[in-house]
């Protein structure tokens, strides 16, 4: 019995002449990338979901304060604390939203506009315990005001290269910025 005739060479041979299988290589070069731009996909529907609610809740939340019907427990205008509930319940969306929402609100002046608006929109710093207070002044009647808001997000799928590609703040999140200015209307 030669090696060429033996049963076992017989199988190897016919195993390595198999062609079974050979799509499946040239399909996970196909099947990844379609998968990655799914996931991207995803990540930019909620990222843009997000930042719109966002926008709606500023939005909402302004016309309260701009037109005077937003006030805190003493009757006075609102607090810091009273416009950052009022964007949480508007938008809806945000998690944990009290605790990832950084507010500014700056009183303007008309002839130097953007002089008062000192660097970049601040985001929460995850990694403090003490967060840097910010500015918040209100307006009187007939004042522009602008209101500055950043909303820090943990990406949904933070394996993908899209979510790796947003600028990243504070322990990986990325913040969310709406901004808005308004004249506070004569209601006092």
């Amino acid at each position: 019995m030669t090696l060429n005739s033996s049963p076992m060479y017989q199988r190897f041979r016919r195993f390595l002449a198999c062609e079974d299988g050979n799509s499946t290589i040239e399909a996970l070069f196909f099947y990844i990338p379609i998968f990655l731009f799914l996931l991207a996909s995803i990540e930019i529907g909620i990222l843009s979901t997000r930042h719109v609610l966002l926008e709606r809740g500023v939005d909402l939340a302004v016309r309260q304060v701009r037109i005077g019907a937003l006030k805190d427990a003493d009757g006075k205008g609102p607090g810091i604390d009273t416009v950052r509930t009022a964007i949480c319940n508007y938008s809806g969306v945000i998690p944990d939203c009290l605790d990832s929402v950084k507010i500014k609100m700056v009183k303007m002046d008309v002839r130097n506009w953007g002089t008062d608006l000192d660097g970049p929109v601040q985001c929460i710093d995850r990694a403090e315990s003490e967060q840097v207070p910010t500015t918040f002044t209100n307006g009187a009647n007939n004042e522009l005001m602008v209101l500055q808001v950043c909303a820090l997000f943990d990406p949904f799928f933070p394996t993908t290269s899209l979510s790796n590609g947003f600028a990243k703040i504070n322990g990986g999140g990325y913040g969310l910025i709406a901004t808005t200015s308004y004249v506070v209307e004569p209601y006092q």
